[in-house]
């Protein structure tokens, strides 16, 4: 039996921001605006492991903002392995 690895992603518009960027240019996050992101993170990383996929390079470059910039976007799955309790 043949495996496969399916991608699917969607379209990054131009609007959309690297996190790393909004705060070099505009400061720390407030923590209610911390918190937010921060629940969108995990809940984003929480979802990869469950379908048995590790990031393994989650830093603010790798995170991007949709143009309402209020949800986050994992990318850069380059180092992506599958997580330790799949092999």
């Amino acid at each position: 039996m043949r495996s496969f690895v399916l991608l699917l992603w969607s379209c990054v518009c131009v609007s959309d921001l690297c996190l790393f960027l909004q705060v070099e240019t505009h400061g720390p996050l407030s923590e209610d605006r911390a918190r937010s992101l921060m629940h969108g993170i995990v809940s984003g990383v929480l979802h990869l492991h469950a379908h048995g996929v590790a990031h393994r390079d989650i830093k603010l470059e790798n995170l991007l903002l949709d143009g309402t910039r209020t949800r986050v976007k994992i990318v850069d799955f380059g180092l992506v392995r599958p997580s330790i309790s799949n092999i």
